[in-house]
């Protein structure tokens, strides 16, 4: 690839993102975006399991008691 070549392809791709940036910048947005949602909705989703999660206590025996 000759330099004249690499510096029209480089021209194009420049144009290219210039043309598309805002477009780009959405996606980019929408992907963050929707990222943050799954996180917080499996944070969510983990919590509410933990809290809903039945415990059985024990009475404690007389060797069993920790102060």
């Amino acid at each position: 690839m000759n330099s004249l070549q690499t510096l029209v392809e480089r021209e194009n791709l420049g144009q290219f993102l210039l043309e598309n940036l805002q477009d780009i910048t959405d996606k980019l947005n929408q992907i963050v975006t929707d990222s943050d949602r799954i996180i917080l909705d499996n944070l969510l989703s983990s919590h509410a399991k933990l809290i809903t999660c039945p415990i059985e206590l024990k009475p404690l025996r007389g060797n069993d008691r920790h102060v």
